[in-house]
């Protein structure tokens, strides 16, 4: 399944986007420095009263809390070469993280992030109603083709999500911060489900948000 709400997260605020023909709109914007819990709930209402209805949502990682790398592209299976550019690269070891990739232009694009941060950002989003489905991200452009796809949430139980064949477009987003990718759809990768890596503060919760500013 492929949700049609999701929630982005950000160190700017947090927004509730819903999916259309043209791209994804925003619905309602959550600021970081007003009450969290009103401004949460009201997403919530505004998801529940959307054409959706539902609190079912993906979540956008903040592209701080993603490592993004890339190699020259090999023949066969990429996930050995992209293992081998991970090892050592982030703070974390491979199994503590979950990453994706995608293949343009003779190489491997890689976007990976750490385990703890995908739990936080799920644990942020269920304490305020929200159901989590899966996790994914907006890179900047020419950083991965198509959707970086991390993954279900641990507490997804409904039907298993699937990424988008194309980049999340949010529709009054500025020019040039998003690839809205529309050439040929991105082969699945392995969804082990590679993520990141970074240093960055450990999760988008809201102090980790706050804190970032």
């Amino acid at each position: 399944m492929k949700p049609d709400l999701a929630l982005n997260l950000s160190f700017d605020g947090i927004s509730l986007l819903e999916r259309t023909p043209a791209g994804w709109i925003v619905l309602g914007e959550a600021s970081l420095d007003a009450d969290l819990e009103t401004e949460m709930a009201r997403l919530r209402q505004a998801a529940l009263g959307s054409g959706a209805g539902t609190e079912a949502v993906k979540l956008v990682i903040p592209n701080d809390q993603i490592k993004y790398l890339d190699c020259a592209a090999a023949p066969g299976d990429p996930e050995p070469r992209v293992r081998e550019v991970l090892e050592g690269a982030t703070p974390y070891t491979l199994d503590e993280l979950r990453y994706d990739w995608s293949e343009k232009a003779g190489k491997t694009l890689i976007a990976a992030v750490a385990r703890e941060t995908l739990d936080e950002a799920e644990a942020f989003a269920r304490g305020h109603g929200f159901r989590p489905v899966c996790f994914v991200a907006i890179p900047k452009r020419r950083k991965f083709k198509g959707e970086p796809f991390f993954g279900p949430a641990r507490s997804w139980e409904g039907e298993a999500p699937e990424r988008d064949d194309f980049l999340m477009r949010i529709v009054d987003e500025p020019d040039g911060e998003a690839e809205a990718d529309a050439a040929a759809p991105v082969a699945p990768a392995a969804a082990a489900t590679h993520p990141d890596p970074t240093a960055a503060p450990p999760a988008p919760g809201a102090e980790a948000l706050r804190a970032a500013r």
